[in-house]
């Protein structure tokens, strides 16, 4: 298990891992795949203390592997989380809007961008998280392999007093956009042999308010 991080103070995350089976009879079952899990906890900010009005800047790390169905990538290169993922956010709390972006631990490009929108007297947000043309391999040079496209939902919320800190999750899984109860956001370009599950948090850095 990992968690994150050392610099927030009231939201934590991180990935754990149930282990590959080592029954004798499965060594030769190539479906029995090692699982990743995400986990998001922490202390809600309460509705009343979310800004009404503000631009504020976030900055954190995230968790996160994916796949193309035949190669996985993950956000930090390893289990051992050696490297940071950096995660940023754009939070106007006039328009109710969170913008942001997930970056490549080595690259620093842009893997997933984040949309969502929250309601006043809520402390939660949704919104989409999009992956366009990435690329897997075994070495994370982002070239060759087949490029991955998705679009799947994502849930988050505030945490702190005044919504100091945030945090959210979000996964996909090749389902279906038509499927019934699929978590998967419409969309023709999404790719059905990806996978991926991420989680992610960030702490306020600046107001970028006219003041």
């Amino acid at each position: 298990m990992e968690a994150c991080c050392s610099n927030l103070s009231y939201v934590k995350f991180g990935m754990y891992y149930e282990d590959k089976p080592t029954n004798p009879k499965d060594k030769n079952n190539t479906n029995k795949t090692e699982q990743y899990h995400q986990f998001l906890l922490g202390l809600r900010t309460p509705s009343s203390q979310i800004p009404a009005m503000g631009n504020v800047k976030y900055l954190g790390s995230w968790f996160g592997y994916l796949s193309d169905g035949e190669t996985s990538y993950s956000a930090t290169g390893n289990k051992q989380q050696e490297k940071n993922a950096v995660a940023e956010f754009d939070v106007d709390f006039g328009k109710k809007t969170l913008k942001g972006q997930l970056k490549h631990a080595d690259t620093k490009n842009t893997v997933f961008n984040i949309e969502a929108t929250f309601q006043n007297g809520s402390n939660d947000f949704k919104g989409t998280a999009t992956a366009e043309n990435f690329v897997i391999d075994g070495n994370n040079s982002q070239t060759g392999n087949t490029r991955i496209n998705i679009k799947t939902e994502v849930k988050g919320a505030f945490y702190g007093p005044d919504a100091s800190e945030l945090g959210g999750y979000f996964t996909y899984n090749g389902k279906n956009p038509t499927d019934k109860n699929s978590p998967t956001v419409s969309s023709p370009s999404n790719s059905e042999k990806a996978r991926a599950a991420v989680v992610f948090g960030a702490k306020k850095q600046v107001d970028t308010t006219n003041k």
